[in-house]
């Protein structure tokens, strides 16, 4: 790293930082013959470079006394008034793209290192903002201390490689640049030196938290080695590895691939003996896709370090990246044309045998057509419109293809550093059809396949940015996948996939609690093209107004419901659990049967999975027998008996608001949005975990391996977790509402829930092991548990024996074995994670957007005046926080301060009444502007003079 640093006056070289030159510079003294000279000679070159002094001094005297570039400019400034104001900021505003055409390195951001301390001290830290992609692929259990990760700050597009040395109150703290794993005694020097108290502004530890270059230097030279290792990797090996374009894309459909897969393609001859590659070798194929001329290799996991082999990406079809070398070939002839109206010759320039010039002039017939009915908005979305109307359909084929591209722009198919951004803003710039937009990004490109008809006014972006490998989107809902076979229609029916029952066990106090699970995978061949085919997309998801099934539609409609759906005669897979009146758990069992008699409770009281149209008799607790009543009150009791247990282990209370959201059509939808409090200790719920956990241990006794949950992060810090704990179980107690800072502040201590092939306790429910079965029509996780199962219970049966006690790990009756089903359980990880994102609130976000901007700028629904906003991070020139309404996160620009109060003297915590400034429905966000001060928080002076204490 080189760094060059301001002149003094009088010197005439540059300075180098201590941190590269440690020593005192020794001057350089040329060694020179000196012949002997007459007296008369050396007067003469005296007087002449006197001569020479005096004429450059009146030169420059000349020079100042005439007008300056800086005085013209003014002049013209002053005779051409800008209308429009650019502010800016040292440090780019989340969510905005950085330049990368002509700014390659984050000034700012270097600036800001270099003013944190002095230059020769190397370690520094930046913020989970800036270092930590906030997208659905971070998994923080892979966020080791002293594991290398690969980060960019969010101007910049030049990597840098850090190690984590640690995650102190939310804040990650990195050494950059270089590594791959630091030994704990190269860490820990560096891990004391950093604050071990709460602070408010991270980057304020900067100021006074510097660790000495000797604590840094080892750790600088061995990651130095690595960046060295890879670069020369990828300079030896550049011809297989600039080969990746033509050897992974798959011709016409998106692909997804690990990076050890990749590795095995492009460079197979440098595996090792033991089937992996050097971690080196790894980041030098990794650089190489992301130097890819066509952005085809996009990163789905930012922040992946722990197992390389997880790294995926998404690649894009040849068919993609030949349609846009094609764009980006045609944008420049167009810009070029019309930068010179005559040719080589002379000649005039037509531009009538560009495609892409002919597809712009059509665009803008269609954008004034679609004005005509409706206008567009700067806000990622169309007015609202309550009428239907035909969308224009006279695309060619090569226009498909221009449709295509600016699919990819939006649909964020392309990474945030590549070039490709500049190809679809100069098209939207061409249609000269939205000049007053603010910005010609994704947001306006969304607006405009709006206002082209190509999708719905309404469409959610969430299900374009979130791609499942082997599906594609289709406009207005649901995915195309390769059909696995034809089935026959039928009416849609309520689907039903548990229940449960109660009975004694023999002696006083003890009960079996049985819970029947729908059984389909008694049926379906695990090898099957139907088992493939819901493997795409690995479970339902909802999304209101949507709603995406892993079997195909046609199969729900005939077979299942026919077959699986629970009913009298239909088969399940029973999971029982004998308790005590204590809660505590005797024996489990598992075994397949058939239901008998069956009552279907109305959601309110029983299975809260009888949902929508309700064809069967549904009865209310009052309707039931008084033997019925008094086996829901022991179901109740013993499992309220559980309850009590798992909360004395440390399970958390889990109810929580959780906003619902209903759409009905009348053109552009009408939308229904509420709160819900959800409560994981309903009836069913609570038998359907306890199920689970019964399975997690059936197979766990007999070493099978099926799909358990873990949560990695929360064993490593289960002190932490039990004190956010206390503090949620106190407020739950006392009747109060839970912050949803508290509960972020939870689950990210928390960490995400992963799949695993070894049984691990889940802390935050009380669980000593736990895999889901209840739901094999809707997740093919549960599918293969019971696959798993079946392939148990059918062994048992031929030995007449029971396998518990023995190692099946590697059994060969298994669907798979251990390593089989890690393999397995890999290739579903990203269709599982987008399935969950998109079921769990992210994916229905934007409907709350869309309403909220209907309501805003429309007046359909009515909104306070002003709100609430607690600041929760401070970052550069823009505040980040919480409203007080509906849960909704929102911005606030220096330029919307509003002479309020310094940005430099908010801190987290503050609360400012504000208003509504600016809704973006695309990028979902929300921007403020502060009207007055409303309060200050009182751990900032105690903060900084912490700091202060520590530093002196």
């Amino acid at each position: 790293m080189l760094g060059i640093t301001r002149r003094s006056p009088g010197c005439n070289s540059l300075q180098h930082p201590g941190s590269l030159l440690r020593g005192l510079l020794v001057p350089c003294r040329r060694a020179s013959h000196q012949s002997r000279q007459s007296p008369i000679g050396s007067q003469r070159r005296n007087d002449y470079r006197d001569f020479q002094r005096r004429a450059s001094d009146k030169f420059l005297a000349d020079l100042q006394r005439r007008s300056t570039i800086r005085d013209t400019l003014k002049k013209w400034e002053a005779e051409n008034p800008q209308q429009a104001e650019f502010p800016v900021c040292d440090s780019l505003p989340p969510g905005e793209l950085p330049n990368s055409i002509s700014k390659s390195q984050a000034l700012g951001s270097i600036r800001e290192a270099r003013e944190a301390g002095d230059p020769e001290e190397s370690g520094f830290v930046v913020d989970g903002m800036d270092s930590v992609d906030d997208t659905a692929s971070v998994m923080q259990e892979h966020l080791r201390p002293g594991t290398l990760i690969e980060l960019r700050l969010s101007d910049s597009r030049i990597p840098l490689l850090g190690v984590i040395l640690g995650r102190f109150h939310g804040v990650y703290y990195f050494l950059t640049n270089g590594g791959q794993l630091a030994a704990d005694e190269e860490t820990h020097p560096l891990v004391d030196f950093l604050p071990k108290d709460r602070f408010v502004n991270p980057r304020e530890v900067t100021l006074l938290y510097q660790p000495p270059i000797e604590l840094c230097a080892p750790l600088q030279k061995k990651l130095q080695r690595f960046d060295a290792q890879a670069h020369h990797f990828h300079q030896t090996n550049l011809t297989a590895l600039s080969a990746a374009e033509s050897k992974l894309p798959h011709p016409s459909e998106f692909s997804t691939l690990s990076l050890h897969q990749i590795a095995q393609t492009l460079i197979p001859n440098k595996v090792d003996s033991a089937g992996t590659y050097d971690p080196a070798t790894l980041y030098a194929v990794h650089v190489a896709l992301m130097n890819d001329e066509t952005h085809g290799f996009r990163p789905l996991n930012k922040i992946h370090a722990g197992k390389h082999v997880s790294y995926l990406y998404r690649i894009s079809p040849a068919s993609s990246n030949r349609i846009i070398k094609k764009v980006r070939t045609q944008v420049r002839q167009i810009m070029e044309t019309l930068g010179s109206s005559t040719g080589s010759g002379g000649e005039k320039i037509n531009l009538a045998n560009n495609g892409l010039w002919r597809f712009i002039i059509k665009t803008r017939r269609v954008i004034k057509e679609s004005r005509a009915r409706r206008s567009w908005t700067d806000h990622g979305m169309l007015v609202p419109h309550h009428e239907h109307y035909e969308a224009f359909q006279g695309w060619t084929k090569e226009d498909q293809d221009y449709l295509h591209f600016m699919e990819l722009w939006v649909g964020s198919h392309v990474h945030q550093e590549s070039i490709l951004h500049c190809f679809g803003s100069s098209i939207l710039h061409l249609t000269q059809m939205y000049q007053p937009a603010k910005q010609l990004n994704a947001a306006t490109g969304w607006t405009f396949l709006q206002e082209l008809g190509c999708i719905p006014s309404w469409e959610l972006p969430t299900r374009h940015k979130s791609p499942i490998p082997g599906a594609k989107v289709k406009s207005g809902g649901g995915y195309d996948r390769p059909s696995p076979g034809p089935f026959p229609n039928a009416p849609s029916t309520t689907l039903l996939d548990d229940a449960v029952s109660v009975e004694p066990a023999g002696a006083p106090g003890e009960y079996w609690i049985h819970a029947h699970i729908a059984d389909p995978a008694a049926f379906i061949d695990p090898k099957s093209k139907l088992a493939d085919y819901a493997a795409i997309i690995a479970q339902d998801h909802f999304i209101p107004g949507y709603r995406c099934s892993m079997f195909p539609p046609e199969f729900y409609d005939e077979i299942v419901m026919k077959n699986f759906s629970l009913d009298k005669d239909r088969p399940c897979l029973t999971f029982s659990t004998k308790l005590n009146e204590d809660g505590q758990v005797l024996d489990v069992r598992v075994q397949p049967g058939t239901l008998q008699n069956i009552t279907f409770l109305t959601p309110g009281s029983g299975p809260s999975s009888i949902t929508g149209p309700q064809p069967r008799a549904l009865s209310k607790v009052s309707g039931l027998s008084e033997a019925e009543r008094d086996e829901l009150q022991t179901l109740h009791r013993l499992l309220t008996a559980v309850d009590v247990l798992r909360l004395k282990r440390g399970a958390i209370p889990q109810s929580r608001a959780s906003r619902s959201d209903a759409t009905k059509w009348s053109g552009d939808p009408m939308i229904e949005i509420g709160f819900d409090e959800r409560k994981d200790g309903t009836l069913v719920g609570m038998a359907m975990m306890l199920a689970g956990e019964s399975a997690a241990k059936w197979c766990s006794s007999r070493s099978i391996p099926v799909p358990y949950h873990a949560q990695p992060g929360a064993l490593r810090n289960p002190e932490g977790l039990r004190a956010l704990g206390d503090q949620i179980r106190a407020l739950t107690d006392s009747g109060a509402d839970v912050p949803m800072s508290l509960w972020r502040t939870f689950d990210r201590e928390a960490g995400p829930t992963a799949q695993s092939v070894f049984p691990s306790p889940i802390i935050p429910q009380g669980l000593e092991m736990y895999t889901k079965v209840t739901s094999p029509l809707r997740r093919l996780a549960d599918c293969i548990v019971h696959w798993q199962i079946h392939a148990a219970l059918a062994e048992e049966a031929r030995l007449s024996a029971s396998l518990a006690g023995q190692d099946c790990s590697h059994a060969t009756f298994l669907p798979w074995d251990r390593p089989a089903l890690g393999a397995k359980l890999e290739s579903l990880r990203l269709s599982n994670y987008v399935s969950q994102t998109l079921s769990r609130g992210q994916g229905s976000q934007p409907w709350l957007y869309q309403a909220l901007f209907r309501a805003w700028k429309f007046g359909e629904a009515q909104l306070p005046p002003s709100f609430r906003f607690t600041v929760s991070s401070v970052y550069g020139g823009v505040l980040m926080g919480e409203l007080d309404y509906m849960g909704f996160s929102a911005m606030l620009r220096k330029r919307d301060m509003g002479g309020v109060a310094l940005m430099a003297d908010v801190q987290r915590g503050d609360v400012l009444e504000v208003e509504i400034r600016d809704i973006n429905v695309y990028s979902m966000h929300l921007f403020v502007g502060a009207l007055r001060l409303l309060g200050k928080n009182s751990a900032v002076a105690e903060d900084q003079a912490r700091l202060l204490a520590a530093a002196a």
